[in-house]
């Protein structure tokens, strides 16, 4: 394991998959490393500016988009292939409904 995740934790991911091998604990680094960097990209925003968020819960990372990502390690520890014989479906609801508050729409410098 190369790089150190920055807001998810090996324990919420398998506590919030309950059931994972030791064989597998590589690659739910490596899905935990991709989730981050996948809904940080969906706020449009910086790690940093995530990091000192202020809202009524206090400064640091926002709960929900933490949510999200364990969410989403979730959803891939659980369908590791792209294809199905079942209809695939988008990237569940939820997951965009926790991210979308934290979205910037413009990098447009406000002056």
């Amino acid at each position: 394991m190369s790089r150190e995740l920055r807001v998810l934790t090996m324990e919420k991911m398998k506590a919030q998959i309950r059931d994972v091998q030791d064989e597998e604990l590589e690659l739910l680094h490596t899905w935990g490393m991709a989730c981050e960097s996948i809904i940080i990209d969906m706020t449009n925003r910086t790690f940093e500016e995530l990091e000192s968020w202020e809202d009524v819960h206090g400064k640091g990372f926002p709960e929900a988009l933490e949510s999200a990502m364990l969410l989403l390690v979730a959803h891939l520890f659980r369908n590791r292939e792209p294809v199905s014989s079942i209809t695939q479906n988008m990237v569940p609801f939820t997951i965009s409904m926790l991210v979308k508050p934290y979205v910037k729409l413009s990098n447009r410098s406000e002056s």
